[in-house]
């Protein structure tokens, strides 16, 4: 837990990852990253205005004083601002008055007479020991807390009835259970549909029985990531505990020595997994990362990042990698992924370092130890998730916590919920066989639309819930120790917004996307329709260069960032005043929101397509939309799109019910 503190001099001694002891009384400006931008929520990708509505963001519950960015503004001055009720708008106008009331010296609000505005030229706002009149005038009232609440909670006062608009109207009662029954007898009939056809055809696919069986039944195999890391992870689970265990006590005892606990356990784990010459490339990305990082040239970190990642992509290499990884088994994926998580965490460090500590003036021991202890943490070193580098040293820095029964039996709970989870995705990988057909596209064309319809919705279902279960429990871990891991993915079945998908499912690196690719771009400079077409196009740019540089994911890639200009433009339309008198003129309340989820089918069908393209392959997509747009039109696509509708007043209606009930993780539309 956090504490604001109004006078340093009273604030616990912190480890800020580099100093060598914790309760030195050395000044270090950007060791501790702790600034208040590691929220969990932060400013939508499609950040435009429908109805003068925000986006809703994701289920986090976040603490006072911990929803702020470091936002830069068109004339280079930098302010921390709470983001987590603001559009671009309403950003543009108080970024305008923070620099007029700055520029004369005036206060932010008349009602906080004490709370002076500078601009905010480092990250770091933990407390710090020494004379405030000693400290540099542009990081006084950073470090001041209480001026940080005030600021934090004018700005939220403005903005408190914007929050508090009503929902969209309820539909009659049997109209909604209408809408449920008929959703939840398609999707049951599908699934039912698609599961006949895998038993018929079973003799035709790659099956398994390797790790158990259930009833002798045998098991797809063929989805990579469940196939290589529960098996691979499982045996390692008692030295995860023992790692959290152990750092939990250096933490309590020898705080100074956590980083290299850190390290020392990670280099072992990874030595144990991948051998050689997986330890060195795992040690020699950050390595490369750090040295461009002295130059602290974000444009040439970004090249950098590229070049790796491409690197790690072009046929010379990935067959050098396969040949030298050959001992072990699927040794070049597993090797792959885990560098691509750690140039990640890397680029995180080093963008975050070059706001810190722009002049390069901690020693470089300090940095390396804490670049390596950060990219190596053996919770996420496998499968994730993302944590950005600031709530990572805020974990860093937090004191031990004491345990206790309800501390424990929470843990516990977790731990059964997401192991119940993993006995789920077995279950259903020893009764539907999806993943096999991959391989196997001319079963797939010889399906009927009800079996397809299934397989692709199985395919959606099943990749949520391993990622509930890969997500999670790294999660769990890494809170024995009090960090704030990214939630697991919410359920993106029940959306009714093309971008939701972005919010809900990874957070973890949808908040590096907004953080370091999309406000830098569109509040750097020029605000506008092109600026934020441009930034959108930068942020898709990088999850096509992350999830790999192939055909599938560039096709992936393209139709979301289409879905979302469609989606961007559709929400300009509707903040006109025009338009919105002519819709409060032509619908009734309760048929204005019956036309809302009409025009949701047009964004969630390219959706689908784009879903069919990730989860399985380009032949199965393509038959899977002939079949939806050509050969089974109109009936086909008319079922689908019903079907779609009915799915979007379902997720309208949650929507709304988590509004009503108060609840903090949306926001109204």
């Amino acid at each position: 837990m956090q504490h604001n503190y109004s006078d340093p001099e009273k604030a616990p001694p912190k480890y800020n990852g580099y100093d060598s002891d914790p309760h030195s009384g050395d000044e270090d400006l950007s060791g501790s990253y702790e600034d208040s931008n590691s929220s969990d929520e932060s400013n939508s990708l499609n950040s435009d205005v429908e109805n003068g509505e925000e986006d809703e963001i994701g289920d986090y519950d976040t603490q006072e004083g911990e929803n702020s960015y470091l936002v830069r503004s068109s004339s280079g001055s930098e302010f921390l601002l709470p983001l987590d009720e603001m559009n671009e708008e309403e950003l543009e106008s108080l970024l305008h008055e923070l620099e007029t009331n700055a520029q004369q010296g005036s206060q932010l609000f008349d009602n906080f007479h004490n709370c002076s505005v500078n601009p905010h030229t480092y990250v770091d706002t933990s407390p710090m020991e020494g004379n405030e009149d000693e400290m540099p005038g542009n990081l006084v009232n950073s470090r001041n807390p209480a001026c940080h609440q005030r600021q934090k909670h004018s700005t939220q006062a403005r903005h408190r009835s914007y929050a508090l608009k009503s929902p969209h109207p309820s539909l009659p009662f049997l109209e909604m259970l209408s809408y449920f029954c008929i959703f939840m007898m398609m999707t049951s009939y599908s699934l039912y549909k698609f599961y006949i056809f895998g038993q018929k055809n079973m003799v035709y696919l790659p099956l398994s029985s390797s790790f158990g069986s259930i009833l002798g039944r045998q098991r797809d195999d063929s989805d990579i990531e469940w196939y290589v890391w529960p098996p691979l992870l499982l045996p390692y689970v008692p030295y995860i505990l023992l790692h959290s265990l152990a750092a939990s006590l250096v933490r309590k005892y020898a705080h100074r020595h956590l980083c290299a606990l850190y390290i020392s356990w990670s280099v072992l784990v990874i030595y144990s997994v991948l051998g050689s010459v997986g330890l060195i490339l795992c040690l020699a990305v950050p390595s490369l990362v750090f040295t461009v990082l002295l130059t602290r040239n974000k444009q040439m970190l970004w090249v950098a990042w590229c070049l790796i990642l491409l690197l790690f992509n072009i046929e010379p290499v990935t067959s050098r990698l396969e040949q030298l990884m050959a001992p072990i088994a699927e040794g070049d994926y597993k090797v792959s992924v885990m560098v691509a998580w750690i140039i990640l965490r890397s680029l995180s460090y080093a963008l975050e370092t070059c706001d810190a500590d722009p002049e390069n003036n901690l020693p470089l021991s300090r940095q390396l130890l804490t670049l390596f202890a950060y990219c190596l943490y053996l919770p996420f070193l496998f499968t994730g998730p993302y944590m950005p580098y600031v709530e990572f040293m805020t974990g860093l820095n937090a004191s031990y916590i004491p345990w206790s029964l309800k501390r424990l039996g929470l843990l516990i709970l977790q731990l059964g919920r997401f192991s119940l989870w993993a006995l789920v995705a077995n279950f259903l990988l020893h009764h539907f066989y999806a993943h096999s057909l991959h391989w196997s596209p001319q079963l797939v064309i010889r399906m009927d639309s009800w079996a397809m319809g299934g397989f692709l919705y199985f395919l959606i279902c099943f990749f949520i819930i391993k990622y509930v279960v890969l997500y999670g429990f790294p999660g769990v871990i890494a809170s024995i120790e009090g960090f704030n891991a990214p939630p697991p993915p919410k359920c993106v079945i029940f959306i009714w917004r093309f971008s939701q998908l972005w919010r809900d499912f990874d957070h973890g690196l949808y908040l590096f996307m907004t953080r370091h690719i999309y406000l830098p771009w569109v509040t750097g400079s020029a605000r506008g329709l092109m600026t934020k077409l441009q930034g959108t196009a930068l942020v898709f740019t990088f999850v096509y260069v992350w999830h790999g540089v192939n055909p599938q994911v560039m096709m992936w890639s393209g139709i979301n960032f289409c879905g979302i200009i469609m989606e961007n433009c559709t929400d300009s339309i509707a903040a006109k005043p025009a338009y919105h008198e002519w819709e409060t003129r032509v619908f009734s309340p309760t048929m204005r929101r019956r036309f809302h989820a009409l025009l949701s089918v047009l964004l969630l069908m390219p959706s689908v397509i784009a879903l069919s393209i990730f989860l399985t392959s380009l032949d199965n997509a393509s038959t899977i939309g002939i079949r939806v747009f050509m050969t089974g039109f109109p009936v086909v696509t008319l079922t689908l799109t019903f079907f779609l509708y009915c799915l979007a007043q379902i997720s309208i209606e949650m929507h709304s019910w988590k509004v009503r009930r108060g609840d903090k993780s949306v926001k109204v539309k």
